[in-house]
């Protein structure tokens, strides 16, 4: 037992070394009921981390982090998440894009495991589908299918690839600086339109940008007759930007990527003509 432990902490401790931007993930401690012990719930809490850290395709949140934003926002079983101004404090404490709130369960001599997903940008909730034990000690060995269910959700999705796309800019960028989302070159304008209204969102969110308002923009554009595409040159572009007083230009892109579409977003320096942030995800 004392070697199954040692391995798991120090596997847990080289997949956090392998983080990149991705989709961030806190999981919540599983909830006891019906016959199970809190021992049983941490068990199964610590395997889904370890069991998800592993595939390499999601970031986790660090337990005392969670615990500390468990403490400060009285946060206890499903119920307290339903409050939207709560949802907005988590994600600003946790610093991420979705919860794992999970439950174990004893009916009869099996253990029922389920677990919660909480969009922590919209507060939209997805359930998956109850795993079946008949002991924790199989947690290990059966936990591979419904994390991999839970991430091709998680990680697929033009939603998803904007929200990953947003939080990799916003951590690459400098602060406190004016930005303009100019475009998005696509074939489906409400598709561009979805990316930068997301985009924007997730901008002024982090409360670390000024956003200039879209409809200023517009304006704009059609005072200097100027067509909001990825094909204006960037003379033109940086022209628009510093007469609204921008001084960084995010433009935006999808193009056909095989047998999926490929979003491309990058931020230029108006003063410098730079290339200062670009990131990129399939959906």
């Amino acid at each position: 037992m004392v070697k199954k432990t040692v391995f798991v902490c120090i596997f847990a401790l080289l997949c956090g070394l392998c983080f990149a931007q991705q989709v961030v993930v806190a999981v919540f401690p599983f909830e006891a009921r019906s016959g199970t012990s809190p021992d049983d719930a941490n068990t199964v809490t610590e395997v889904f981390n370890i069991k998800l850290q592993a595939t390499g395709a999601l970031r986790t949140v660090g337990r005392n982090v969670i615990d500390n934003v468990i403490k400060q926002e009285h946060i206890y079983q499903m119920s307290d998440f339903a409050s939207d101004e709560k949802t907005a404090q988590l994600k600003k404490g946790l610093n991420a894009d979705w919860v794992v709130y999970g439950v174990v369960t004893k009916l009869g001599r099996t253990f029922v495991i389920t677990a919660t997903l909480i969009d922590l940008n919209t507060n939209e909730t997805m359930g998956g589908a109850p795993m079946q034990m008949d002991s924790i000690e199989e947690a290990f060995e059966k936990m591979d299918a419904p994390i991999t269910a839970m991430i091709q959700r998680l990680t697929s999705g033009l939603k998803n690839v904007v929200n990953r796309a947003s939080r990799s800019l916003i951590n690459s960028l400098p602060h406190d600086k004016t930005v303009v989302v100019f475009s998005v070159d696509s074939q489906d304008p409400d598709m561009a339109q979805d990316v930068i209204d997301a985009l924007e969102f997730q901008l002024v969110d982090s409360g670390k940008f000024r956003v200039l308002d879209r409809k200023t923009l517009d304006l704009l554009r059609r005072e200097q007759n100027f067509q909001m595409s990825d094909n204006v040159d960037d003379k033109s572009k940086f022209h628009i930007g510093k007469i609204l007083g921008a001084e960084i230009v995010i433009t935006g892109a999808i193009s056909e990527n095989g047998t999926s579409q490929m979003l491309t977003l990058q931020a230029v320096d108006i003063v410098t003509g730079r290339v200062i942030a670009v990131t990129q995800g399939s959906f």
